[in-house]
């Protein structure tokens, strides 16, 4: 009877090695785990960082590009507006107003004298 008592004591003993090499496996397999997504999750940061840097790079780019070609648009119309005379572009030369003068000058003399 002692023997079988024995016998059983090592059977539960091997029984709850076991359990415990399990349980510590186990936790093992779990602690890789979780290191393993830790470090999945700092290179997805990673890349969240550097891509959203790329894409501020990328707005910043677009609106230097913009802004050149506000100034571009701006410069282009000054030049135009210097060649533009005032008041709509309307332009008379020299001779066209003497004519006009001078009729009107002839037109005043001629009214002037009736009196």
């Amino acid at each position: 009877m002692g023997q079988i008592r024995d016998a059983r004591a090592a059977l539960d003993d091997l029984r709850q090695e076991h359990s415990e090499r399990l349980r510590r496996q186990a936790e093992e397999q779990e602690r890789i785990k979780q290191f393993q997504m830790a470090q999945k999750l700092h290179i997805m940061r990673q890349k969240k960082q550097e891509y959203l840097q790329y894409q501020r790079q990328l707005a910043m780019q677009r609106m230097q590009e913009q802004e050149r070609e506000m100034q571009m648009r701006i410069e282009q119309q000054q030049k135009q507006q210097i060649g533009v005379p005032p008041y709509g572009g309307y332009q008379q030369g020299p001779q066209g107003m003497q004519g006009i003068d001078s009729d009107i000058h002839n037109n005043l003399l001629y009214n002037f004298c009736r009196c």
